[in-house]
């Protein structure tokens, strides 16, 4: 019962400290580390995915040699 007496005792005493909250918002945009450079970096990453497909989109589909021959 000793033991367990001694383990309780050693325990801090008090408040807990404030747990500062995990997440994107807690990284990025709270604190004094706080920027706008992830939106920004997440628009430019869907401009340059949709341009891209866009881009795909608008080229020429190759056409099968024997379709070929028969528009000759």
């Amino acid at each position: 019962m000793e033991s367990v007496v001694g383990f309780y005792k050693s325990l801090p005493k008090g408040e807990a400290p404030q747990k500062r909250g995990g997440g994107i918002k807690a990284r990025y945009f709270d604190g004094k580390n706080a920027s706008g450079k992830p939106i920004v970096a997440t628009l430019f990453t869907l401009f340059l995915i949709g341009y891209s497909i866009d881009y795909a989109q608008h080229l020429p589909r190759p056409v099968a040699a024997s379709r070929l021959d028969s528009y000759l």
